[in-house]
């Protein structure tokens, strides 16, 4: 008696997904060169040979995982780990890859599976662990704001980053820490400290003041005369520059005081 087994069907792929390589309390989303990534595929069959893995410009083997199977159900796993270095030539944003190679043991081919193919979702708590990896190597970047500026009204704060995590807002005037939405606006005179982080543990800080308060001008009235001996008083905490009819004189920082003792015309310009 002889028993032969007809197999014409390609192996079919069950589910398909990838993730960040990393403790369950992490966000398995984003990565940075140096890091894992590991591919799950599960087959309705045992294959002949382990699939095929690109990623970027490389080629990698998913090895059979018997303690990750379910021989009863007919599913077969097989996993790639993946480390992601800069030689692969990804660019940064959702890692893209290719399964290919897979043949059961009748010789069968099943066909090529890509990120279009993840079996996995992003509405459920479990799986949205698996439905992508993003490669993030860039530091959080601030983009309505510059490091050590002053700004003379209510200012937006926006952040441009691949896996943003939080924005916060460190107040120096009463020495509260507020976390704030990207596009959150500055509105009270002070100075600031903000930072953004992103979920790779990236960071970028900087500071700025917000100053809507005009300086100060005193010591005559505008478009007044006098009979001489007038002295002007400039003030303001950010004291900037101050002119005399187009002429600049050295202050402090914070004041500046003069004394007029000959006829003429003059204007004072003060800028914070």
């Amino acid at each position: 008696r002889h028993v032969v087994y007809l197999d014409m069907t390609a192996p079919s792929m069950k589910i398909l997904g990838i993730t960040g390589f990393i403790s369950e309390n992490e966000d398995a989303h984003y990565i940075t060169y140096g890091k894992k990534v590991r591919v799950l595929t599960y087959f309705d069959e045992k294959l002949a040979t382990n699939p095929i893995v690109k990623i970027g410009n490389k080629e990698f083997e998913a090895y059979y995982t018997e303690q990750s199977s379910d021989l009863e159900n007919n599913s077969y796993a097989y996993y790639a780990d993946i480390t992601i270095t800069e030689d692969l030539g990804l660019s940064e944003g959702e890692i893209q890859f290719s399964v290919y190679g897979i043949k059961d043991l009748a010789d069968n081919e099943g066909r090529n599976y890509t990120n279009a193919d993840i079996t996995y979702s992003d509405k459920q708590a479990y799986e949205k662990r698996y439905d992508k990896v993003i490669l993030d190597n860039s530091d959080p970047v601030f983009t309505t704001v510059m490091n050590g500026h002053q700004y003379n009204k209510d200012t937006e704060i926006k952040v441009e980053d691949l896996s943003l995590k939080s924005i916060e807002v460190y107040y120096y005037e009463d020495g509260t820490t507020e976390t704030v939405e990207n596009g959150y606006v500055l509105k009270k005179e002070g100075t600031y400290a903000i930072t953004a982080t992103d979920y790779t543990g990236k960071s970028t800080k900087v500071y700025v003041e917000i100053d809507k308060t005009a300086p100060s001008v005193t010591g005559f009235e505008d478009n007044s005369y006098s009979d001489g001996n007038e002295i002007v008083y400039v003030k303001d905490e950010n004291l900037y520059k101050v002119t005399i009819n187009g002429t600049e004189y050295e202050h402090d920082g914070k004041s500046f005081t003069k004394k007029f003792g000959s006829d003429g015309t003059y204007t004072v310009v003060a800028t914070d």
